[in-house]
């Protein structure tokens, strides 16, 4: 399946099975503000040498289907994490890893998202690492672990498309 019929517009649509989520709106007015310091680079995100924040990989499994939904996302993790994480990170050494972080990515059609516990591992060289939710109470937490039906997909699809009708949770 690559679309399907909107039930908002009453239009096609194509899937998106990955999808890239910006840094939170309100790190976004602070930063254009120009009252934060940061530094950033294609991955990474440093605020006021204090929050570090890397992007990575929550993938989400549909029921009866081989591809799965991939957000990706940025976490925040400890000082020591990211610099171990940024030297590692163009080999293929995994060191002590999965490490512990906190997801730091605004999904509207979610209940919550930002600060939900996660567990983030290295992958394969020069690749963005994957998260896993720990929170499995979150509805987040349930999706990647439950996996979601097509249906579900095509909700969030909906409201990727239709981004003004903010609904406060989804359920898949």
């Amino acid at each position: 399946m690559k679309n399907f019929l909107c039930s908002f517009c009453n239009k096609k649509h194509d899937i998106f099975f990955e999808t890239e989520f910006g840094l939170p709106e309100v790190i976004v007015k602070e930063l254009d503000s120009g009252e934060l310091e940061y530094e950033s680079g294609e991955r990474w995100f440093i605020i006021q040498k204090k929050y570090f924040l890397v992007k990575g990989v929550i993938e989400i499994p549909i029921i009866d289907y081989e591809k799965k939904i991939k957000w990706l996302v940025w976490a925040m993790i400890s000082k020591e994490d990211f610099f171990e994480y940024t030297s590692l990170f163009s080999t293929n050494k995994k060191a002590n890893w999965p490490k512990e972080g906190t997801l730091a990515a605004e999904m509207a059609f979610l209940k919550k998202s930002v600060g939900l516990r996660i567990s983030l591992d290295l992958k394969e060289k020069n690749s963005f690492p994957s998260i896993k939710i720990c929170e499995r109470d979150s509805e987040l937490g349930r999706m990647q672990e439950e996996k979601i039906t097509m249906e579900g997909a095509i909700k969030i699809m909906e409201l990727f498309y239709h981004d003004e009708l903010k609904f406060n949770g989804l359920q898949v």
